[in-house]
């Protein structure tokens, strides 16, 4: 288990945020450790393959297909990693948790939505 991603999605959690798709998206970022960018200039999603060294076209339905296992990456591993934090205070774990539930439920809901899509656009966007 990666503890800087763990204690990163705590973070993105804990700022009080409702905005589950800026918490997935930023996630989605993190994981594809910025070699995924959105260019809004001519509406494309570009993705670097660090072995041919080159940028290529981006289908960005990928992020709908990987949200089960975001999912399963909240109940799987950030769940137990927040319980096992000395640091973390009772309701804080208790609201950790909570939004947990929540992002999962929002995620089960999400079902191809091109919204979702649209307003990940923000948090990979470099403008050129």
């Amino acid at each position: 288990m990666d503890d800087e991603l763990c204690e990163n999605v705590i973070k993105y959690i804990s700022d009080d945020s409702n905005n589950y798709n800026k918490i997935i998206a930023l996630i989605l970022r993190d994981t594809f450790l910025n070699e995924l960018i959105y260019i809004s200039y001519t509406n494309d999603w570009k993705q670097y393959n660090m072995k041919t060294k080159e940028w290529k076209t981006f289908n960005p339905n990928v992020f709908i297909n990987k949200l089960p296992s975001i999912r399963n990456f909240f109940m799987n591993t950030i769940n137990p990693y927040v319980e096992a934090k000395n640091n973390l205070s009772k309701n804080e774990k208790k609201h950790v948790n909570h939004k947990i539930k929540n992002i999962c439920k929002y995620i089960d809901s999400i079902k191809g939505s091109n919204t979702f899509i649209n307003d990940t656009k923000r948090y990979f966007y470099i403008g050129l």
